[in-house]
């Protein structure tokens, strides 16, 4: 590295004031009604021990856990907006972990270490779950299992990849669910074949990461929220610049998740692409009719995910990943909403839950995920320089592994050798890359076209064309197979 490294920061960002924010973000705040007036904003020059980038779940656990390690720590969390309104409160809202990543993280760790890292990110949902009981965190948290289902013969054969993978190592996260089953349960002639996770469940993704910006607080980080990075600069100290005001610090902690995809180093390593919600108007008497309690719900094994759950006033929210791709990494109005794609996703919520055909949707948004191409997490240094640890490729299910992520963040930060540290170790290779712009963009745009009508033909009962079959290879990893291969 040299003397003095800068990276500016883009302000692209998404905006949670906005009409479109999610629905969420919109109950959250609603309990919070001075959250934006009262926000603390970065104000002239500000000392720190550890600087956290970033007031998602990632940058939260981060500096509550530097805080849990070393109380003496000086650490300032900056955020772009308030806490919780980016990906963080957009997201689906459902807790599930890594098994049926397994395939892929054998393949890239091997069958010993695929197995630890398997089990510390499956022990985040019952650490959210712990750590919400003892700070007073009403996070609407449940866990009545997650269904994990395939409605075409494709998806059929990427979900028995899993199966047969875990039985292999010994592990049996799952339960194989007879089709009756699912028909029943889920409500829908579409599911042919599909597993039954008991650990899974869900929560208020919005209600969690305001109850984690209080805890940082009441452990003494210095939030300050409204305050956008506009720059880091590395010489003898860290210097992060929010406009005019700046943070001095020994160390920063970057997780700002997608917002970094922009970085030199960092855009072969991932692409932004949206993933789109919607939620219905509530309807408590259908769910109770249908055996459908709060929290439950279900993802399928196309590459273009489908995922829905229920919520505790009745909703159903539903969403569909693979959406907007973000050209050189810029986020803008569309990974706010987008009514193109909220009309797709409505369509699909129609076409998988038949008993909701008549519900009204009344909320629809979008959020950014950053996506690697083996489709795992990555942590790394930025510049090479171990005084700016970063992780980045949550790939939209960062809500459990983010638990893991910040104990990872915050044993780098301080340069401790324990097993969080491991940990991040292991998933720190880059593996394959993308191509650099505008060929990744262009070529994304085909890629994702090809996906879409390889799934399409798929779900039809028919064959893709050759070429298209071709395209869709070039899909990110990540589930059952490996990237470059089709599901």
């Amino acid at each position: 590295m040299s003397a003095r490294a800068a990276w500016r920061f883009r302000p692209w960002r998404v905006d949670g004031r906005s009409g479109r924010s999610s629905l969420w973000i919109e109950e959250a705040l609603a309990a919070e009604p001075d959250a934006w007036a009262g926000a603390r904003r970065l104000e002239g020059r500000v000392r720190a021990d550890v600087c956290v980038v970033g007031g998602g779940f990632t940058g939260l656990w981060t500096a509550i856990r530097l805080r849990e390690l070393d109380p003496s720590l000086t650490v300032v969390l900056v955020e772009a907006e308030l806490c919780g309104t980016g990906a963080s409160g957009r997201n689906g809202g459902m807790v599930s972990d890594w098994w049926v990543k397994l395939p892929t993280l054998i393949r890239y760790l091997g069958r010993d270490d695929a197995l630890t890292v398997a089990a510390a990110i499956e022990a985040g949902a019952r650490e959210i779950d712990r750590f919400c009981g003892a700070e007073g965190i009403d996070a609407e948290i449940s866990f009545p299992g997650l269904y994990w289902t395939a409605t075409n013969a494709a998806q059929v054969a990427t979900i028995e990849q899993v199966v047969a993978a875990a039985d292999a190592a010994g592990v049996g996260p799952f339960r194989v669910v007879p089709r009756d089953e699912l028909i029943e349960r889920l409500a829908s002639p579409l599911h042919r074949f599909g597993v039954h996770d008991p650990r899974g469940g869900a929560l208020h993704p919005a209600l969690l990461a305001r109850g984690l910006r209080r805890a940082a607080l009441q452990h003494g980080v210095d939030v300050r929220e409204r305050s956008p990075l506009s720059a880091i600069e590395a010489g003898s100290s860290i210097r992060l610049r929010c406009g005019d005001a700046s943070v001095e610090a020994e160390r920063a902690v970057l997780a700002a998740n997608a917002w970094m995809a922009h970085f030199r180093e960092l855009r072969r390593d991932v692409v932004v692409v949206s993933s789109d919600v919607v939620a219905t108007a509530p309807a408590p008497a259908l769910l109770t009719q249908r055996g459908w309690p709060d929290g439950v719900g279900a993802f399928d094994a196309r590459t273009l995910i489908d995922y829905w759950r229920t919520t505790a006033n009745g909703r159903v929210v539903f969403g569909r990943g693979g959406g907007t791709l973000a050209p050189a990494a810029r986020i803008g109005s569309r990974f706010e909403h987008s009514e193109r794609r909220r009309r797709w996703v409505e369509a699909e919520l129609r076409r998988l839950l038949p008993p909701l055909v008549e519900i009204p949707v009344t909320h629809s948004w979008a959020g950014p995920v950053e996506r690697s191409a083996t489709g795992l997490l990555r942590f790394g240094c930025l510049g090479g320089d171990d005084r700016l640890p970063y992780a980045i490729g949550f790939a939209g299910s960062g809500i459990v592994p983010a638990v893991a992520a910040g104990r990872c963040l915050a044993s780098l930060a301080l340069g401790r050798d324990d097993d969080w540290a491991s940990l991040a170790r292991l998933l720190a290779a880059r593996g394959p890359g993308f191509p650099p712009e505008p060929f990744r963009y262009l070529g994304g745009l085909v890629v994702q076209r090809a996906i879409a009508r390889k799934e399409d033909a798929e779900d039809r009962g028919g064959m893709p064309s050759g070429l298209v079959r071709f395209l869709a290879r070039y899909a990110p990893g990540g589930v059952a197979s490996p990237p470059g291969r089709s599901s």
